[in-house]
């Protein structure tokens, strides 16, 4: 069985890894980390209402997402964030490769694990 450091160091493997990982910057309470994480883009939609704000929408086929964005961080507190503020903290990212970065808010810790979470964002 592999203990936490094993598996913050495979995380952090893939992370600093420029297939998996980027740079984002973590904003908690005005103050700005830069991290690595594991960004997952679902797509920001053009229509005017939000799937998070969409009745029974669930997650029934691939397409529907409640969040614009899912990063995985580190919960290390020298390479990650030991502690998220959900609703309060946000991160800065690129919507898409080589635009221009966007501040989404972390609205909810989606996943998590010894060595990770999984955080569900909105623009």
């Amino acid at each position: 069985m592999a203990t936490i450091a094993q598996l913050q160091n495979e995380f952090l493997g893939m992370a600093n890894d420029d297939f998996f990982g980027e740079n984002v910057i973590y904003i908690s309470s005005s103050v700005e980390y830069p991290l690595r994480a594991i960004v997952y883009r679902r797509g920001l939609r053009d229509n005017s209402v939000r799937f998070d704000r969409i009745k029974n929408a669930g997650m029934l086929n691939s397409e529907q997402s409640m969040y614009d964005f899912e990063i995985r961080i580190s919960s290390d507190a020298t390479y990650g964030r030991a502690s998220i503020n959900v609703k309060s903290d946000s991160v800065k990212l690129y919507k898409t490769i080589g635009e221009q970065q966007v501040t989404a808010r972390v609205m909810e810790i989606t996943g998590q694990d010894p060595a990770t979470y999984r955080l569900g964002l909105s623009v």
